[in-house]
């Protein structure tokens, strides 16, 4: 008789310490139904023992967290994508600006469920110089986008929900 095998759950992080920092109870806790894969900027040695010791599996990407050169996160986008479509996950959970813009586009295949986690609006939406209106408005445009393609989004806080909805980035209260 053959076992099944758990489905796959993927984690996108902003940053390598917030795997454990801010996530470390919720992957331990979705080691019991999942085989859990966490990714996030270079994660250093630490970072990997800790978030390996959970029983997750640990994928350094090379996203800068607050770059803003289109090449460089073009590139990648493209690596994180060739990351995903090997892993193949069955679920996705990304958190922060460019995980979420970034891996759920990348993980945009039929089976996969993504979802998005909006832990704030971030600094994309401090507007107040000529550079930082444009950013905003590539900002919206990702992020709408990106959340087009999502099962689901999660806000951490109901003011940032409103700001999307207002903002017509997310079409649909979920």
């Amino acid at each position: 008789m053959q076992r099944s095998r758990k489905p796959k759950f993927l984690l996108i992080g902003g940053f390598a310490s917030s795997l454990i920092n801010f996530r470390g109870p919720l992957l331990k806790a979705l080691t019991e139904k999942f085989d859990v894969y966490a990714t996030a900027p270079y994660i250093d040695e630490k970072t990997k023992r800790s978030v390996e010791a959970l029983g997750v599996t640990s994928i350094s990407n090379t996203f800068e967290r607050t770059g803003l050169n289109p090449i460089k996160d073009l590139l990648a986008f493209f690596k994180l994508r060739k990351q995903i479509r090997l892993l193949d996950p069955d679920y996705t959970l990304a958190y922060t600006i460019k995980p979420v813009v970034f891996g759920l586009l990348a993980s945009d295949s039929k089976k996969n469920k993504r979802y998005a986690l909006i832990t704030g609006r971030g600094s994309g939406f401090d507007s107040s110089s000529f550079k930082e209106k444009i950013i905003r408005s590539i900002v919206k445009k990702l992020y709408t986008r990106a959340l087009s393609t999502a099962n689901g989004t999660i806000f951490q806080n109901s003011t940032d929900q409103e700001l999307f909805l207002n903002e017509g980035i997310l079409k649909k209260n979920i």
